[in-house]
Order: structure tokens, then sequence, then C-alpha cells
């Protein structure tokens, strides 16, 4: 191939013409599609998490999340900032510009993984850890050289709004992973079925990524390319940076002052929330920062795109976490058994705090749309900060539990700023999303209570939380059945119809005024 024709082949766009009728679509069908996804992979990480526990000790867990936090630590220096880059970039993106991310990535990579296997020795030495957990840190670093081939792909599956696929991707992802995890630890591999599933369930993530973005790694860099997504992606960097001191409060914190079944405890009540709560608004935000990005021209359609944003996060963060304040101790007690005990009040004073995300992500996935990403660096400073110093003031009255009362304090703490700096930018309302979605996890919190004082056991745990989300949910119902409806119909728009059209009826009649309405016909007839 003629230099100057490879050199045009590498610098055309990738990116497929879509309309903005269409991103609306891909946005509404994307969002379904993780939320149909995350309902999946929420029950089954949550039963997979038990089922882990119950089979092994809380120092394995502790070991495993110790070398989880190294390699969530080199991969998320490795990356650079650069894939949040050209996600939010509203230039077409070409193919030097997917290689320059690749290939910058590539090389911090190969020094992070290196200096993993260096450090680990001293890394055992410091938590007093077995022989064996020195192949279990140096196993794990493969995971960060597999993790790499999926950034590329994933950036090019948000840029085309195929959340649909991302979420299918996880799905598959999550039942490799337990599959493999408890059939290994039932068989009584210990840690090295968490680190086995690990790397399976890596491996088959970077095969469906790279199989749905029908693209090849290939190293190549252009140094222009690279200046102009690092002016962006730089406060997303040291953002990053904030966040992995935030991640090292539970390994080396809380590991340092009370040893490796303490972190296992607490990790394990952070996952468990992390799961239920955060990481489906961390997909909802993903859809929201490409959309946002599209419309940040034009103020109202901006503001419906963050209120949409903050409705459907509460509803996706609110009433679980009402179910889960209410269950923690049950559910510890009749699944983990007695060695996890102390994680009920950790579970609780999460449930409280990861709420609050439901404010921050929407929040910050706004400004970053509007190229302001130096607040989410803030944010991220003003939780982190406040996470630590709570967590160490308290370590000594409150022992690990100080973390969940530390985290009660920042995350509100960061929601607020991350709020009021959205608010100065963007014109839109908070309380009318917020206010409908809080009375119905308080029904469910209610209900639940009622029933697990009525019925003993495991039967009141499953019919208390059971019975309490579906009265949470023809609640919500209640309060705002007809916005619900709007959101159905455009949801299912591309799907078949007739489902589509049956639930926004249901949920159009369900609504109270619907309802009032009905009955002033049926008195006037």
């Amino acid at each position: 191939m003629p230099e100057e024709e490879h050199k045009q082949r590498l610098r055309a766009s990738v990116d497929p013409e879509v309309s903005l009728n269409e991103v609306k679509s891909r946005a509404v069908t994307g969002a379904a599609s993780l939320v149909l996804r995350q309902i999946f992979i929420r029950g089954l990480g949550f039963v997979g998490m038990l089922i882990l526990a119950r089979l092994l000790s809380p120092e394995v867990f502790g070991l495993f999340a110790i070398a989880s936090f190294l390699i969530v630590l080199a991969e998320s220096l490795s990356t650079l900032g650069l894939n949040a880059a050209l996600v939010r970039r509203r230039e077409s993106a070409s193919e030097i510009d997917l290689r320059t991310v690749f290939t910058a990535q590539l090389g911090f990579v190969a020094v992070a993984g290196l200096g993993i296997w260096f450090a680990a020795p001293g890394i055992v030495a410091h938590y007093a850890l077995s022989d064996e957990s020195l192949a279990v840190i140096r196993t794990m670093a493969l995971v960060l050289v597999l993790n790499l081939f999926r950034t590329v792909p994933d950036v090019l599956l948000q840029r085309r709004m195929r959340f649909d696929l991302i979420a299918i991707a996880q799905s598959l992802e999550y039942v490799v992973y337990f599959a493999v995890a408890v059939g290994l630890a039932a068989n009584g591999y210990g840690i090295w079925s968490l680190i086995v599933a690990t790397l399976l369930r890596s491996a088959t993530g970077v095969a469906l990524m790279l199989r749905f973005a029908h693209w090849l790694p290939v190293p190549g860099f252009d140094a222009g390319v690279f200046r102009s997504l690092l002016g962006f992606a730089v406060p997303i960097q040291l953002s990053t940076v904030v966040s992995l001191l935030h991640n090292a409060i539970v390994p080396v914190v809380i590991g340092s002052l009370f040893g490796v079944a303490a972190v296992g405890i607490v990790n394990l009540a952070r996952t468990i929330l992390d799961a239920a709560l955060r990481q489906p608004l961390l997909m909802l935000s993903r859809v929201q920062l490409r959309v946002s990005g599209r419309v940040q021209d034009d103020p109202v359609k901006l503001s419906r795109s963050v209120e949409t944003s903050l409705f459907v996060s509460a509803g996706l963060a609110l009433i679980p976490a009402g179910l889960l304040l209410t269950i923690a101790d049950r559910l510890v007690l009749l699944v983990l058994g007695d060695a996890w005990v102390e994680a009920v009040p950790i579970i609780r004073l999460l449930s409280l705090a990861f709420a609050a995300y439901a404010l921050l992500l929407p929040a910050t996935s706004a400004l970053k749309a509007l190229g302001d990403s130096w607040t989410a660096f803030k944010v991220n400073l003003l939780l982190t900060g406040t996470a630590l110093l709570g967590t160490l003031l308290l370590a000594e009255w409150l022992a690990a539990t100080s973390f969940g009362v530390a985290m009660l304090l920042a995350v509100p703490a960061g929601a607020w700023l991350a709020l009021y700096r959205a608010s100065l930018e963007i014109d839109f309302r908070v309380v009318p999303q917020v206010l409908p979605v809080a009375a119905a996890a308080l029904v469910t919190a209610c209900v639940t209570w009622s029933i697990l004082e009525l019925l003993p056991g495991f039967a009141g745990l499953v019919l208390g939380s059971t019975i309490g989300l579906v009265a949470g949910l023809v609640a919500l119902a209640l309060l705002v059945g007809r916005r619900l409806a709007v959101v159905a119909r455009s949801a299912f728009a591309s799907r078949p119809r007739a489902f589509g059209s049956r639930l926004a009826g249901w949920l159009d009649a369900l609504d109270s005024r619907s309802l009032i309405e009905a009955a002033r016909g049926s008195a006037g007839r």
C-alpha cells in the first residue's frame, strides 16, 4: 500500500455517521439494555458473592482484595485518562487515534506489570502473608495484561452508543466468573478459585469486546494525537489517582491496622454495595456522558438529560439501599455465618452512603460533557480526603467500622459539591427527581421490616425482601407512574411494541392521578 494511502486510511473516521435522533434512540435502547442486564447482573452477583462468602473465609477475601487492588491501581494509572478523553470528544475518532491510545497504554502496562512482579515479595512481608500469596499476586498481574486489550473496543462501542453490546459482554463475564469461582471454591481450591475465575472473566470480556467492536489491536503512535487527548485527560487522570487513594483505604489502612481478615470483612460489605448500587450508576453515567456530550450546546435538552439521569439513578440506588439497610443483619447471620457478623454495621452505613452516588455521578457526568473534568477531580479529592481522615480518626474507637462512618460523611459531601458546581452551568431541579423515589424506598424499608418482625428465619428474609421490593415499586408507580410510562415507551420503542405498550399502560394506570381521574369519571356516570 502506498505511503500516502496508508496515512489517509489511518486518519479516516472509524465512527459511523449517527444522527441526533439515532443517538437518542441508541441511548434509550442502551440505557434500557443496561437496566435490564444490570438487574440480572445484580441478582447473579449478589447471590454469587453470598455463596462465595459462605465457602471462603474472611482471610481469603482479604488476600484477594489486596491482590485486586494492586491490579486496579496499575490498570487505572496505565489508562492515562485517555479513554474518557476519546469518548467525550465530539470530533470523529480515527484509526491512528485508537492505535495511539492502545500503544501509550501498552507501554505503561508493561512497566506496571513489572512493578507488581518485583514489589510482590515486599507486599507479602508487610502483611505477613503465606508463601502462596507471592504466586497469587504475581498471577493476578496477568489480568492487567488481558484487560489492556478491551480498553479501545470499549471506547469504540461507547462512541457508537452500543451500550447494549457492552452490557451483554459484562453479563457473560459475570456468568463465567461466578460459575468458575463457586465451582472451584466448592471443591476446596480456596484463593485460587477467585484467581482463576478472574482470569477467565477477563479473557471472556476481551474476546467479546474485540468481536463486538470489530477492531484488532495494532501498535501505532502519533505524538500530536497524544498531546491533544492528554489536555483533557490530565484532570481525569488526577481524579483517577485520587480515587485510587480512596480505594487504598481498605487494603492499606484497614489491612495495616487490623489485619487481612478485617480487609476481607470490609471489602465484602463494599463489594456488595458496589455491585448493588454503584456499578449500575456508573454504567448509566457512561450513557449520560455520551448523550450529554452530543446535546451540550442545547441548554433545554441538556437540562432534561440531567434530570432524567437523576431520576433513573435514584430509582436504581435508593430502593435497593432501603432494602439492604433493613435486611443486613439477617442476611449476614443466616446466609454468611457468624464469621462475617462484623460486616453488618458496615453494610448498613455503606447503604446510606452509596445512595448519594445517585446524585454525585449524574452531576459529574454532565460537567464532563461540558468539558469540565476538574470538578470530578475536586469531588474525588473531597471524598477521598474525608474518607481517609475519618477512617484514621475513628479507627481507635470503631475499628474496621470506622470506614463505614467515614464513607457516610464523604459521599454526601462529594454529591453536594458536584450538584453545586453543575447547578452553576446547567438549569435543573433535583428534588422532583429524587423525592418520589426516596418515598418509595421508605415504603420498601418499612414493609420489609414489618415482615421480618413477624416471620423469623430464612422464610422471613425471602418474603420480606420480595414483598418489600414489590411494595416500593408499586408506591413509585402510584407517585410517578405517568413518568415511568414515558420512560417505558421510549425504552422499548425498538422492542416488540406490544410489551412496551402494555408496560406503559400498566404504569400509566397505576399513577395516582389516573386513579383519581378514573374515580371521578365513575362518580360522574
